[in-house]
């Protein structure tokens, strides 16, 4: 019984080096993993919205982070019916106005073909993800979209008259 209580201790010993010895093994890796995630970006997150007596776009998003940049346009509101009347198509752009010129983040098209209603409270103004949708036309800062984020709205009536509206939008950071 001895011998069977001598081996079992001897068997418990070793396991606990063994142990013990792969527990240091990882603090020496430790400082490379520790290293590697000081680099990552912070992430910024920014709100933005505007309102005239046309539209109010309201609830956009844009996350800046280390897999990428999502925009969300938000939503729109109506606030002038008589703009948008016999409207059966429009295009719906964001875009930052850098040096005189729109840059683009994202546009919709959409045309009626049933005859009804195009353009409702709390439509969905659309959402883009991937590398510099937002920062790649500037790269020193977020600081230009901070100040030059535009919506604007095209609208084509059913008797073709054509009407274009642009909104200067608020953005704000969050963090």
């Amino acid at each position: 019984m001895k011998k069977v209580f001598i081996i079992a201790l001897a068997f418990v010993l070793v396991i606990f080096g063994l142990t013990f010895y792969r527990l240091e093994q990882a603090d020496v890796s430790t400082p490379a993993t520790a290293v590697h995630s000081d680099d990552k970006k912070e992430t910024k997150v920014f709100s933005f919205g505007g309102s005239d007596d046309v539209l109010t776009v309201m609830n956009g998003t844009v996350i800046i982070d280390e897999d990428g940049e999502t925009f969300s346009g938000g939503t729109i509101q109506v606030n002038s019916e008589d703009f948008f009347d016999g409207v059966v198509s429009y295009n719906t752009s964001f875009y930052i106005l850098e040096n005189g010129q729109k840059k683009t983040v994202i546009s919709n098209w959409l045309t009626d073909q049933t005859g009804g209603k195009v353009i409702s409270d709390g439509d969905d103004l659309g959402k883009i993800s991937g590398a510099d949708v937002v920062t790649g036309y500037n790269n020193d800062s977020t600081e230009n979209l901070m100040k030059n984020l535009f919506f604007e709205i095209e609208t084509v009536g059913a008797d073709g008259e054509k009407k274009s509206h642009q909104l200067h939008l608020d953005v704000k950071e969050v963090n």
